[in-house]
């Protein structure tokens, strides 16, 4: 190859376009300046679509978060639906099945006893009423009709009521004049259905449920002074007492210590005089009703000692 051969060679190289081309902007004083393109950083786009995506992944395990804390909450709300529709069922149980549950109650409640103190706590069958047949839903609307078909010799009549009172009157106006008149009314011995709630407030809302029952109904709670309520015990004619274990306890206690002496001396109330107890099966939000205090047991109890054949019917 000829030097002209060269030459013409490696002008033909540097004409070659390599997609590498360069800028030039020439001032009036300067021959030439390189200017060259930046290119651009993918950084901003980079960070943004970080941003979604943990924007995105924060939703998306919130939203588990979420729906396992409702799941959660859902399936704890039907456990106590079903825990307190289970305790509700006593009420419809036949008596013996109620001996059994009350009896096993007894146990759990009292673990420290041996089976023969157990053995004064728990209720026999015949102290129990099976009411299973009652085609009614247990509540405080069909309670007065309840009662009305369970125990109406137990309440009392308004007529023979005002006929008491009245011989009564007649015989204190003849021993005024007649100091020899010595004749007494005799009066039958009284009978009381005690319905024991789990609270004060309860025992208002059974009270409005049986006032319309003939004699009405009395409310024993401790909102009321203790004197008032020893007073009316020893005075009212209903036969019905709505009332809480701790409140009818200290009633009990007072009248047989004879501790109020500003009343007329005798007992305001005695265990024998209660006939029937009615247990009201209502469960409160924490699942409570009023068999699953000892107390309960322990009132049970001392009124059974004194009146064997109490009667207890579970509402």
């Amino acid at each position: 190859m000829t030097v002209a051969e060269k030459k013409n060679k490696v002008e033909d190289v540097e004409g070659l376009d390599d997609g590498l081309a360069v800028d030039y902007k020439l001032s009036d004083d300067e021959e030439g300046v390189e200017i060259e393109e930046e290119e651009e950083s993918p950084k901003e786009t980079t960070e943004d679509t970080t941003a979604d995506i943990t924007e995105d992944t924060t939703i998306v395990v919130g939203k588990k978060r979420k729906n396992k804390s409702e799941e959660s909450k859902s399936q704890k709300k039907q456990k106590m639906e079903f825990e307190k529709e289970n305790k509700k069922s006593l009420s419809n149980e036949k008596n013996d099945i109620i001996v059994e549950k009350i009896s096993s109650k007894i146990r759990e409640i009292f673990p420290n006893l041996s089976p023969l103190e157990l053995s004064d706590y728990y209720l026999k069958k015949e102290n129990v009423i099976d009411t299973s047949e009652y085609s009614k839903e247990k509540n405080l609307t069909n309670l007065s009709n309840f009662i009305e078909t369970f125990m109406k010799e137990l309440i009392p009549s308004i007529k023979e009521y005002k006929r008491l009172r009245n011989k009564i009157k007649k015989f204190e106006t003849k021993k005024k004049f007649n100091k020899k008149f010595n004749k007494t009314v005799e009066i039958p011995p009284r009978k009381f259905i005690l319905i024991l709630s789990i609270s004060a407030i309860r025992s208002c809302d059974v009270h409005r449920a049986t006032r319309d029952l003939e004699g009405g109904s009395v409310k024993l709670i401790n909102k009321n002074p203790i004197g008032q309520d020893l007073k009316m015990l020893k005075t009212t004619w209903s036969r019905i007492l709505n009332s809480t274990v701790e409140r009818i306890d200290k009633i009990l206690e007072i009248s047989k210590n004879d501790v109020e002496r500003n009343f007329e001396d005798g007992l305001t109330l005695k265990e024998e005089e209660i006939d029937t107890i009615i247990l009201d099966n209502y469960i409160d939000s924490k699942l409570r009703s009023v068999l699953d205090y000892c107390e309960t047991f322990e009132l049970i109890k001392k009124i059974k000692d004194k009146n064997p054949n109490l009667k207890v019917y579970v509402y």
